[in-house]
């Protein structure tokens, strides 16, 4: 029997339903030629120990009925001295000695090798390869010590990524987890794997974080529940065996006041019965660290550096837009679904934090065009990260584009109101809607992960199309594939039909900005002018209530209208770069935009993280949090008489400074996209660069912002 074989079986037993030949080969990454051989050889094994044959439907697909005492059944074959004695793959032989010598039970030794796993010396001999090479890519090395066996050697932090990264690579870790949760069946790597770990404190590391993960101002979605399992085991396994984080290259300040801080806490007195206060600052910043590289944070808690985030998103959709001439800045949503992966994905990359993605290899295939796209586009990521962005990272980028792409390309009126409930991200819930949209008369409400019941109540759906396995009480639902099939649509079709209750409540799409706005005009032409901004927020309110949502970003100034002219300093002289900054923000301050706590905290962050505010060659754009210091939108914009530098490597000297004073996250969403038009092109930089006069800076921003 091969590993393969056996995958297989599992597969198809851990589903309620048929699975496609074209989703096996996808999954399996065989040919269909070879998937029916595996199915074969899997039905001689199953006959052989009196088990259910896999049904096989030419329409369908293929699909597996264990019972709860089949299962066992299954199980103990795995178990049994039969499955073990003979073979081994050479995936599992690598995960053998790669936790062993992590284990550190008895010292590992190639010899040990050899006969523990039936093999020949050149085969360990290339497994050792295999392993040394992986190692490497994290800056870990494998050595042979006399009488000790083999070792790892490398900084703790990247060891552990290690371990984290190998088990992406060799395990599906959406079905390990499966298996984790009901106590059913493993693979013999599934095996290996959770034996180090410890099943018992990976399955209650998971269902803490299940429940963690329904609190409010979290976004963790099911598979990042799972991984971060996994990376929390991992912790938990090298903590207890005694290797220690002792330093990272940089520990924020307050860091105990970041959300994920309670998280860390709950964690390890409750799950892992460790006392915090005996663990070190560095040690819990890690696992800190860990949460905040999943978590899509509360849309209020923007990272320090959210300027340069945001600038780097919408560069990413503009040059997305430059490669397949779709205008996906059209899309008023796709920025901030994007911007919400984007930092969380940025601190994973820069970190070395793989992340595992089940639809992988589905998305390559069935939107290889627009996945083909991201691959060009995200190069100005890893720019950015100075990191190479993984296949898993790059997949799910392009769900988001492949939702926000099939949402452009169609207008359709919506009948029945549908929430979508998807435990695989925002991105895959976002696509599963676009596609149900174009198949259906579908008005899609809402996507939610499984965790958010209350809002799922709150939506008023007729009915809800689901990932998971959740029940929803007093709301019809139906479980169906995080990528539609042809089989998944035919469920739908007759769900509906067996539903007659199903009403259609949902109205006619239209364009709520337009709307308001028109409002606002009648509204003029019998009052006094109205101040649009304040106008439109208690309209969004009480139309929301009423379930029209106003798209916000339909009324979002440009520079020319937030920037006025004693906010503009030309040819001004500064002696270094905190004096630059203060200069530059000076006009705000006095109009009480900002308070002197926000000057503060943009030179102090400069201090603490360098000059990650130099944004392109001779531009720095100075910003804070809202919560440091603005009272309300604003920027100011200096050019400098004799350019500064700020310390950046490649960018410096800096003779353009923009200070943004932002409130929140979105508001000045099309101030950022002029200043990406403007940084994209040195001519650009230049010409603002030399204006004498506030009229002619005016009049260079005008052109600049035609268009867009």
């Amino acid at each position: 029997m091969t590993g393969k074989e056996v995958e297989l079986i599992l597969l198809l037993a851990s589903r309620q339903e048929y699975t496609t030949y074209h989703e096996l080969k996808t999954i399996l990454q065989r040919s269909e030629r070879t998937i029916r051989y595996y199915l074969e050889q899997a039905n001689q094994l199953l006959q052989q120990n009196h088990l259910p044959q896999i049904e096989q439907d030419r329409k369908l697909g293929v699909k597996l009925q264990f019972t709860a005492s089949q299962k066992e059944q299954f199980s103990y074959l795995l178990k049994s001295a039969q499955y073990h004695a003979e073979y081994y793959s050479v995936e599992e032989r690598v995960l053998m000695i790669l936790f062993s010598i992590l284990d550190e039970k008895t010292p590992s030794f190639a010899t040990a090798f050899i006969e523990d796993l039936i093999t020949s010396k050149s085969s360990i001999d290339s497994d050792m390869k295999t392993i040394r090479k992986q190692a490497q890519e994290y800056g870990v090395a494998v050595k042979s010590v006399p009488k000790e066996g083999f070792k790892f050697l490398g900084d703790e932090w990247s060891i552990r990524l290690f371990i984290n990264n190998v088990i992406n690579k060799y395990i599906n870790l959406e079905m390990m987890m499966d298996h984790c949760s009901s106590r059913s069946i493993f693979s013999k790597k599934e095996k290996i794997v959770t034996s180090y770990l410890q099943e018992e404190i990976l399955f209650k590391i998971y269902q803490s974080l299940q429940q963690i993960a329904r609190t409010d101002g979290l976004a963790f979605n099911e598979m990042h529940c799972r991984q971060m399992s996994v990376i929390f085991a991992i912790w938990y396994k090298r903590f207890t065996q005694g290797y220690l984080v002792n330093s990272t290259n940089s520990l924020p300040l307050r860091y105990e006041k970041l959300h994920s801080y309670h998280i860390v806490i709950q964690l390890l007195q409750e799950v892992m019965g460790i006392n915090a206060s005996e663990i070190s600052e560095y040690e819990r910043y890690y696992l800190c660290f860990i949460i905040d590289s999943f978590n899509i944070r509360n849309p209020a808690a923007l990272k320090i550096d959210w300027g340069g985030l945001q600038l780097l998103t919408i560069q990413l959709i503009k040059e997305m837009e430059k490669i397949t001439s779709i205008p996906f800045l059209d899309d008023k949503e796709l920025f901030e679904r994007l911007f919400n992966h984007i930092e969380p994905l940025v601190n994973r990359s820069k970190n070395g934090v793989s992340i595992f993605n089940p639809l992988k290899n589905m998305i390559m295939e069935q939107y290889s065009i627009t996945y083909n796209a991201v691959c060009k586009a995200v190069s100005i990521v890893e720019e950015y990260c100075r990191q190479k962005i993984s296949e898993e990272e790059i997949a799910y980028i392009t769900l988001h584009f492949s939702a926000s792409e099939e949402k452009l390309a169609q207008h359709n009126p919506g009948k029945y109101r549908v929430v979508v409930i998807c435990g695989h991200g925002v991105a895959t819930g976002e696509l599963l809607a676009e596609n149900l949209k174009k198949y259906y008369q579908f008005d899609v409400i809402g996507v939610v992960n499984g965790y958010d019941l209350p809002a799922i109540k709150r939506l008023g759906a007729d009915f809800a199309l689901k990932t998971i396995d959740i029940e929803i009480k007093n709301l019809p639902s139906l479980k169906i594939d995080p990528v539609l099939t042809e089989y998944d649509r035919k469920k739908i079709k007759k769900f509906i039909e067996s539903n007659p209750d199903i009403k259609k409540t949902g109205g006619a799409n239209f364009d709520a900005v337009n709307f308001f706005k028109d409002i606002c005009k009648i509204a003029e032409k019998h009052s006094m002018k109205i101040k649009m901004g304040n106008f439109i927020e208690e309209l969004e309110d009480l139309f929301e209530k009423n379930k029209i949502i106003l798209n916000r970003q339909g009324v979002q100034p440009m520079i020319q209208e937030v920037v006025k002219d004693h906010h503009i300093l030309l040819q001004h002289t500064s002696k270094d770069w905190e004096t630059c900054i203060k200069d530059a923000a000076q006009p705000l301050l006095e109009d009480h935009y900002i308070n002197q706590d926000y000057v503060d905290a943009m030179i102090g962050a400069v201090k603490k993280y360098g000059p990650y505010i130099v944004v392109a060659k001779g531009v720095a754009l100075a910003h804070a949090r809202p919560e440091d210091g603005a009272a309300k939108l604003g920027l100011s914009i200096m050019t400098l008489k004799e350019p500064i530098y700020f310390g950046h490597e490649s960018n410096d000297p800096v003779k353009l400074i923009f200070c943004l004073a932002a409130i929140d996250n979105f508001s000045h969403l099309k101030v950022m996209k002029s200043i990406v038009n403007i940084i994209a092109e040195e001519c650009k930089i230049d010409k603002i660069s030399n204006q004498y006069t506030v009229d002619d800076l005016k009049r260079v921003l005008v052109e600049f912002e035609e268009g867009l």
